[in-house]
C-alpha cells in the first residue's frame, strides 16, 4: 500500500511539474511576443528597411515556433540593441565613425545569426582615422553591406567572407566592401544582383548631396574576376565626406 501511495505521489508531482513547465513556457513566449511588438513599432519609427524588419522578425517567430526560446531571446536582444542604435543615429545629422562601426557590427552580427553563420566579416579601420572625433552622415554604408549579403553570398553554400575597410582619403573616408560571392551574374526573381535597390539609390543621392560641389566619383561597384574569367566576388568603393 505504501508503494502504491509513493507511486501516486510521484505521478502527481510529475504532473505538477509538467503543468508548471508548460505555463512557464507559455509565459516566456508571451513575454517574447510583447518584446517583438514593441521593437517592431520602434523599428518602424526609426524607418528601418521593411524587408530587413520583416525577415528578422520572421526569424524570431520561427525560433519561437520550434521551441528554441533561448536563441529567440538572444536574437531579440541583439535586434533591440540595433533598433535603439538606429533610433539614436536617426536623430543626428552626423555621428562619430566609431558609432557607425558599432552599428555596422551589430547589424552584421544579427545577420550572421539569421543566416546561421554562413558568412564571416572583418572591419578594418585606418590608423590615421580618429574614430572618436571623425564625423560622417549616419548609415551610408549599411545598404551596400546588405546588398552584399542578400545578393552576393546568401545563395551560395560555402562559408563566405565580407571585408570592410575604412581608409583616410583627404577630406573623405574611403569605404571598401568586398565579398567572395556570386558577382553580378546570378539572377534572382528576374533581377540582377547589380541592379540597384531603393536603399542604394537613395544612399548614392545622399553621398552626392553631401559633396556639393561634386568633386569626384563617389561610388564604384565592380565584379572581381581572375585571369581565367572566374568570378571572385564583388567590390564596392564609396567616398563619404568628413563633416568638419
Amino acid at each position: 500500500m505504501a508503494i502504491l501511495h509513493f507511486g501516486l505521489f510521484c505521478s502527481f508531482n510529475n504532473i505538477r511539474l509538467a503543468i508548471y513547465l508548460r505555463i512557464s513556457n507559455l509565459n516566456k513566449k508571451l513575454e517574447i511576443q510583447n518584446q517583438i511588438n514593441e521593437l517592431e513599432q520602434a523599428a518602424k519609427k526609426a524607418k528601418m528597411n521593411p524587408h530587413f524588419l520583416f525577415n528578422t522578425l520572421n526569424s524570431v517567430q520561427s525560433k519561437i515556433l520550434t521551441g528554441n526560446l533561448e536563441d529567440a531571446t538572444h536574437f531579440l536582444s541583439l535586434f533591440g540593441q540595433l533598433v535603439r542604435r538606429v533610433l539614436d543615429m536617426s536623430l543626428q545629422k552626423s555621428n562619430s565613425l566609431i558609432t557607425e562601426i558599432e552599428y555596422l557590427t551589430k547589424y552584421l552580427e544579427l545577420e550572421q545569426m539569421r543566416f546561421k553563420k554562413r558568412f564571416q566579416f572583418n572591419i578594418i579601420v585606418d590608423k590615421e582615422l580618429d574614430q572618436q572625433n571623425c564625423f560622417i552622415a549616419p548609415m551610408l554604408v549599411q545598404p551596400f553591406i546588405e546588398n552584399s549579403i542578400i545578393h552576393g553570398i546568401s545563395n551560395i553554400d560555402q562559408i563566405s567572407i565580407i571585408n570592410i575597410n575604412f581608409l583616410k582619403e583627404s577630406d573623405y573616408i574611403q569605404v571598401e566592401i568586398k565579398d567572395n560571392g556570386i558577382g553580378f551574374q546570378y539572377k534572382s526573381q528576374g533581377k540582377s544582383s547589380l541592379e540597384k535597390s531603393v536603399g542604394i539609390s537613395n544612399t548614392e543621392r545622399r553621398l552626392e548631396l553631401l559633396d556639393e560641389p561634386k568633386t569626384k566619383n563617389l561610388l564604384e561597384i565592380k565584379e572581381l574576376i581572375d585571369n581565367n574569367g572566374n568570378i571572385l566576388g564583388t567590390q564596392v568603393i564609396l567616398f563619404i565626406k568628413i563633416i568638419p
